[in-house]
């Protein structure tokens, strides 16, 4: 289950989100990639600071089946829309090692 808020995402799951979130707002980030979404983390920490800056999200991952529930956990949340725009984010299920086919695709 994922916070109400950015910042109390941001506090409960320490320096490695808060780094994304602030790295994305300080570059004005309009695209980003991530290759891999696992328990989504990651993702709501991009997607919470992509929200400030306008930009999207698109998450590649092959739904490994260790990752799989975490995955699917993460898309129902940002699909609910909390604290991030569930238009932003644009999931890909796909193998990242086929980027290049993938990318073409999109």
């Amino acid at each position: 289950m994922f916070p109400d808020t950015i910042e109390q995402h941001l506090k409960d799951n320490g320096l490695y989100c808060t780094i994304l979130y602030d790295t994305v707002k300080k570059l004005q980030s309009q695209v980003v990639v991530e290759l891999g979404v696992g328990p989504g983390l990651s993702t709501m920490a991009i997607l919470g600071a992509l929200k400030e800056t306008g930009g999207v999200l698109y998450s590649i991952d092959i739904g490994h089946e260790v990752y799989f529930s975490g995955v699917l956990n993460a898309v129902k949340e940002i699909r609910s829309g909390k604290f991030i725009n569930p238009k932003q984010w644009n999931f890909i299920l796909a193998d990242s090692t086929e980027i290049g086919k993938i990318w073409n695709q999109h």
